[in-house]
């Protein structure tokens, strides 16, 4: 027998192990679909492949080089009327 690591879900924080026989590990692995995350401002999606063979992704930084720069940015400013106040 050869345990096999179940990763934990909402409700089972930590991963639980099933010992299963040692010819089933040989088989590919069985992977739930994976959820693509909604990245935020200066993130980019990243896929790869786990330790149990499974496709995964995560938000990473985009490279500092690819960050936009304050004279690139076009500044939307409301002007004011004069006695008036926002």
């Amino acid at each position: 027998m050869t345990p096999m690591i179940i990763n934990g879900t909402e409700k089972d924080c930590c991963a639980k192990y099933l010992c299963i026989p040692k010819t089933v590990t040989t088989m590919m692995p069985f992977c739930i679909e994976p959820q693509i995350p909604e990245c935020g401002y200066g993130q980019i999606i990243k896929a790869f492949v786990d330790s149990d063979g499974c496709k995964k992704f995560i938000c990473e930084c985009v490279p500092s080089s690819e960050c936009p720069i304050l004279n690139e940015i076009s500044l939307e400013v409301d002007q004011l009327q004069p006695g008036l106040y926002k």
